[in-house]
């Protein structure tokens, strides 16, 4: 990660402070710190840490390192119950607040509900702990002062202001002179070099898959998706793995944990490459399945990794798997 030292300078004359001038870390670099016991404290926000995040390392025993480690949470969880003090948060629907989304719209979300207990935002949070450090500029009221602050100081933002979004309830897309592009640093695997049975899987989340067989089934009285899931691979994997048409297949991590099953069909996709595509709709099962009070940070991701593959059974349910 690098500055952006056009936007330092801007911050600093802003706050009037000395803009920090090392290279910022990255989260996998923020854990490392503090199992290095060079990060002692840390403040995390709502779902910010997702705590089944393989590709961080040991979460449990970075946060586990801090001396003192402060959470704000609308929910009690696996991270609060690592936490040395807990502040209880207000979900959005207790707030009145913006959304910036990838596509640099920024939208104004209304309180739909007052707080009933000692719930605050997180602009409220850390409006507090300056005051109460002692730290001068931070004697915002409300939401909407801290929006103006960030369009004044933020070019993305310059040509916005609270009271444009309040106007019609308008959808405002950001400023096309700059526009608010996020950047993601991605490890491109090298999908040519793999071992006989290392392989790279691809998993993908659609609407609708009007080809495949699905059928509805009731359970606690909610309706829960039946259908048997499509392993593509390649037809030359397939032949070194043993692996036949409608066999039954395990796709396992690193860590030995299953990240998808299925039946296989044998395709001409991308050699060392095992793929899968799955409903949005089974996401609302997984949620309601979750054990986790906050389900959403635990949300299956999409992103490629190393896999093995295992053969569990032959040729099982091929008549029932349409593709």
């Amino acid at each position: 990660m690098t500055v952006n030292s056009e936007l330092a300078q801007t911050l600093s004359q802003a706050w009037n402070m000395d803009f920090p001038s090392e290279e910022p870390k990255g989260v996998a670099d923020i854990f490392d710190a503090m199992r290095d016991g060079k990060i002692k404290a840390a403040i995390v926000m709502a779902d910010g840490v997702n705590h089944t995040a393989r590709q961080f390392g040991d979460i449990d025993s970075a946060l586990g390192s801090l001396e003192t480690f402060i959470v704000s949470s609308v929910f009690d969880n696996e991270i609060t119950a690592k936490a040395s003090i807990v502040f209880p948060a207000a979900p959005f629907s207790e707030q009145t607040s913006t959304a910036t989304n990838l596509e640099s719209r920024v939208q104004l979300i209304s309180r739909a509900s007052e707080s009933r207990f000692d719930e605050i935002a997180g602009w409220e949070f850390f409006v507090g702990l300056a005051n109460a450090m002692g730290a001068s500029g931070f004697d915002y009221s409300s939401s909407s002062e801290i929006f103006d602050v960030i369009c004044a100081t933020i070019p993305e933002y310059s040509d916005l202001s609270h009271d444009a979004l309040t106007s019609g309830g308008k959808i405002t897309k950001a400023s096309d002179a700059g526009s608010i592009e996020p950047t993601f640093e991605i490890n491109k695997p090298d999908f040519t070099a793999y071992a006989a049975n290392g392989m790279y899987y691809a998993p993908g989340r659609v609407l609708h898959q009007p080809e495949r067989e699905t059928t509805l089934s009731e359970r606690n009285y909610l309706n829960v998706i039946d259908r048997v899931e499509v392993i593509e691979i390649h037809e030359d994997d397939a032949a070194s793995l043993g692996v036949s048409d409608g066999d039954s297949l395990l796709i396992k991590d690193y860590n030995g944990t299953t990240v998808a099953e299925g039946v296989a069909n044998i395709t001409k996709t991308m050699r060392g490459m095992v793929c899968s595509t799955t409903l949005f709709a089974e996401l609302a099962t997984y949620i309601e399945d979750c054990e986790y009070p906050d389900p959403s940070p635990t949300v299956p991701a999409l992103d490629v990794r190393s896999v093995t593959v295992e053969v569990v059974a032959k040729a099982p349910m091929r008549e029932l798997v349409q593709v």
